[in-house]
């Protein structure tokens, strides 16, 4: 095997193995998954607050800055102490946003309609898909994220599947 191929080939068999965990252990991978963003969060609002207070860089002087490094190491405690409590309104959040969109695409579908020759009808159905979809979200939020977090284990292996089938056919 030449030394090119190595690096997409590792990648795709990692992706692989990460899809397979996602699809098997949707729950778990997901608040593995949060813990991680949580303690990223910890980590880089109390670098960025301790930069503020030490005065390393001018731009860091922004008291907008100080506000955002807060929030950050809030919600990563908040993350760490209480993860359900994120899980739970991650998807809710999530959908809210996708309805929201869907509404702004119906808007310009709208708007489309004066002008001839414009796909308005295509954009108006796709808005309606999009804040079906996000209602679907909403009522439904801790089925949609187990579903959505299988979806990508599935894309995952489907993704690392490509890339080593591409290295071993070369």
């Amino acid at each position: 095997m030449k030394k090119k191929q190595i690096n997409p080939l590792f990648m795709g068999l990692i992706m692989i193995v990460l899809g397979v965990i996602l699809v098997v252990y949707s729950g778990q991978a997901m608040a593995t998954i949060l813990r991680i963003t949580a303690v990223g969060f910890l980590v880089f609002g109390t670098v960025g607050i301790v930069g503020f207070f030490l005065g390393k860089d001018d731009d860091k002087k922004s008291i907008p800055k100080l506000f955002v490094y807060a929030i950050e190491v809030l919600a990563g405690l908040i993350a760490l102490i209480n993860p359900q409590f994120i899980m739970d309104i991650y998807p809710i959040a999530m959908g809210i946003i996708i309805a929201i969109d869907g509404l702004g695409n119906l808007f310009q579908a709208l708007s489309m309609k004066k002008q001839e020759g414009k796909p308005w009808k295509a954009m108006l159905l796709l808005a309606v898909i999009t804040i079906l979809l996000g209602i679907v979200i909403i009522c439904n939020p801790f089925s949609t994220l187990n579903v959505l977090t299988i979806v990508i284990g599935v894309v995952l292996v489907y993704d690392g599947l490509t890339k080593v089938i591409a290295v071993v056919k070369k």
